[in-house]
């Protein structure tokens, strides 16, 4: 989904990087929440449909049991 090294031991929690991401110029922000690794990506809001769906495609796509479970614009 990025061509950034994402992986835990070489994003360190806080730090950011400035990347390609879901086919989009993102920004994405380490910020573990209740001790799991967790990443927030930061793009054009326009284009956050399309991501979505480059989500969803991907996730289905993979035998991890990744899924988003809901997206509310509207928060």
């Amino acid at each position: 989904i990025s061509m950034a090294d994402l992986r835990p031991e070489s994003l360190k929690p806080r730090d950011l990087a400035q990347t390609r991401a879901l086919h989009l110029d993102a920004v994405v922000a380490r910020f573990d929440h209740f001790g799991a690794v967790s990443y927030d990506i930061f793009i054009d809001i326009a284009s956050a449909a399309f991501a979505l769906d480059v989500l969803t495609e991907t996730a289905a796509g993979t035998n991890a049991g990744f899924q988003l479970a809901a997206l509310n614009p509207a928060e």
